[in-house]
Parts: C-alpha cells; structure tokens; sequence
C-alpha cells in the first residue's frame, strides 16, 4: 500500500468520526456506521496489501559476516574434499582467522610448510570483498597477488560467493569465469571453493570449526 493512500483513507475516517459525532444520538447513526465500517475494512485490506519485510542480501550478508567474526583468533585444520585436477589433494591445510579491524578479517592459510597465501575479506557495506594475496619469503608481495572479486546478490547467510572481477581478468589468464565461494555451517565446518564453469574446474577445501587447533 501506498503511503498516500493511507493517508487518503484516515483523513477521510477522520473528517467521519467528526461528522458524526457532531449529529445528534440517534440521526443517521446506521449511516455512520456503515461508513465508518467501510473506512476500517479498507485500512485494512490496504494493510494486507502491504509486502512484507523479506531478508535482503544486505541482511544475509551482515549474518554471514557476524558468523565469520566469531572464527576470529582461532585456527582451524582443513581437508581437501574435491579437486578435480588434483593440484592440492594431499595437502595439510590449516587457517587462522584474524580481526584486522572492524571492516577487514584476514585468513592466514598455510599448506603444508608453505605460509605465502592469505584472503582477505572486507566489509564494505553494501557488499563483501575477497582477495587473495601471496607474499614471497622476504614478505614481498608477488605480482600476481590482490585477485578476487565482490560478493554476488545471491548470497546467503551462510554462504558468500565472489565472481571475479576485472582485475582478476586481467591478472590470471582463463579465469573470467571463476567463482570463489566461502560456506559456514556454525559450530562445524567452514568451506572454501573455487568453480569455472568454462573449463570445468572444481577444488574444495573444508576446515573444521568445532575444534580449533
């Protein structure tokens, strides 16, 4: 229902609970009555009317956010679960999760002795940004470091999916069609996934999160 319509239907109830109580008893009340029964009944067929509060994806987005701050401070050992080419199966994985500051968690991942990876998410209000970022053993950042993407509009409050972005693009050759998604089931497991649906590629890691390292 419209605000005006609203608005429309109490000033005319208004104008007709003061028109008829300035009658005499008795003078025209089945009338008013009637109007004024007629005025209740539309307030509230327009009040059905009304759509109904629905979760927005900023909503989602927020309760996804509010399950991943509770991982913070914590480290976590994964498994990999699917991988299609067989690039990591095998691996030891483990992530600790982190708080940089109110909008930004960092996710320390370690395969086997290898420390060089993190993502790094971001709350930016409207959406959720992941990056990958990859340092050298001196802690120089490599060139090939920073690719991701914003979350989609089709997220959940357990599941964030991010497509990659241009710079993405750009940086990793084939990867136009890739989409990382992170899933958490509270208080047991949070999962990481990587999908293109142009060449086919499938990797997903999932890590324990009812008992922390």
């Amino acid at each position: 229902m419209s605000l005006n319509g609203r608005t429309r239907t109490l000033v005319g109830l208004t104008a007709l609970l003061t028109a008829c109580a300035s009658k005499p008893i008795g003078v025209h009340t089945d009338a008013c009555n009637d109007s004024i029964a007629e005025c209740m009944t539309s307030l509230t067929r327009q009040h059905a009317r009304e759509p109904k509060p629905i979760s927005t994806s900023t909503d989602c987005k927020d309760k996804f956010w509010e399950s991943l701050e509770k991982l913070c401070s914590q480290t976590y050992l994964g498994v990999v679960t699917q991988d299609n080419m067989n690039k990591l199966t095998g691996s030891e994985m483990t992530i600790h999760v982190s708080h940089f500051n109110s909008q930004e968690i960092h996710v320390s991942v370690q395969v086997g002795n290898d420390y060089s990876r993190a993502w790094v998410l971001r709350n930016l209000g409207s959406h959720l940004d992941l990056r990958h970022v990859h340092v050298y053993e001196d802690g120089q950042e490599e060139s090939r470091s920073q690719y991701g993407g914003s979350s989609a509009l089709n997220g959940t409050e357990s599941k964030q999916e991010f497509p990659a972005d241009a710079l993405t693009s750009r940086m990793i050759p084939g990867s136009d069609h890739h989409v990382w998604a992170i899933a958490i089931e509270p208080g047991r497991t949070l999962s990481y996934s990587l999908s293109n649906s142009s060449t086919k590629r499938y990797v997903e890691i999932r890590f324990d999160i009812s008992r922390p390292l």
